[in-house]
């Protein structure tokens, strides 16, 4: 049976009120949460449960959306601002749904940022509606759009889901 994915041309952003992060204290996963989307969010709130770790954060003042921003056409999943690992925008700290696939760097800011990309890699069908170039599923980089790594991909992002649900 055929699976289909329907894109209805989901941004990026979209998902970026939560994030999963490594707390800098205990390296168990933290959870950052926006009082709005990156490039409007007055403050932010960064709170681990395995050891209790908080911290804040406030702008200081209005930030373009450099977050956003992506410097190479087809690599949504690359952090914008290129580091050793993807972060999130407020603390900087590592994501926790990261994984490497056929050398492609697999991440994902939260459990419903990772479902959409389940549900985008594990269709063999994908549907696109007319005008939603700039989508996150127009955006994915080459690697996840292979066919021949969609096994590879899909193993990933089980894992990756079994580390969002274990924390």
């Amino acid at each position: 049976m055929t699976s289909r994915f329907h894109d209805r041309g989901r941004y990026a952003w979209e998902f970026a009120g939560e994030f999963s992060v490594v707390c800098p204290r205990c390296a168990n996963k933290a959870t950052v949460l926006a009082d709005g989307l990156s490039w409007r969010a007055k403050s932010a709130r960064v709170t681990c449960a395995g050891c209790g770790y908080s911290a804040n954060w406030t702008a200081t003042r209005y930030r373009a959306p450099t977050t956003w921003r992506v410097p190479n056409r087809g690599t949504a999943l690359e952090p914008a601002r290129r580091s050793a690992a993807p972060t999130d925008p407020f603390f900087k700290l590592p994501l926790w749904l990261v994984a490497e696939v056929k050398g492609g760097v697999l991440w994902a800011y939260n459990g419903a940022h990772l479902e959409f990309l389940r549900n985008y890699v594990g269709a063999t069908l994908r549907i696109r509606q007319p005008h939603v170039n700039g989508s996150l599923a127009s955006r994915l980089p080459a690697f996840l759009l292979d066919r021949r790594n969609r096994a590879a991909a899909t193993k990933a992002i089980a894992e990756l889901e079994r580390r969002a649900l274990t924390g």
